[in-house]
């Protein structure tokens, strides 16, 4: 679960978009109850899944997953690759240009 220890803002961006946990869950193409899970950390969202709500939502994934860690979380990454995937002992994060590398490279 890529998204396992990042904080989110899902409830307040969904409220301040003035969605329903339905209307969200059936733009996403998930249940109700997904969405409330999320929502109370019980479940971690599939990193396709959090760029389809950050999309709904009109942010980025950024925005509504990244740079939510409490400081005394955060830590100097063990390792930071030429595609700009940076490595945590305990998470890692993709770089929006690490996928439009992958994207050029693969097709």
């Amino acid at each position: 679960m890529l998204l396992k220890y990042v904080k989110h803002d899902l409830l307040k961006l969904r409220k301040k978009q003035r969605y329903s946990q339905a209307q969200l869950a059936e733009e996403a193409n998930v249940s109700r109850q997904t969405i409330n899970r999320i929502e109370n950390d019980k479940y971690d969202p599939s990193l396709g899944l959090a760029f389809q709500l950050a999309d709904i939502l009109g942010v980025t994934v950024d925005e509504l997953f990244i740079n939510k860690l409490p400081v005394q979380s955060i830590e100097t990454p063990t390792s930071v690759s030429a595609m700009g995937i940076i490595e945590f002992s305990n998470l890692i994060i993709i770089s929006q240009w690490a996928f439009a590398f992958a994207d050029f490279y693969l097709d």
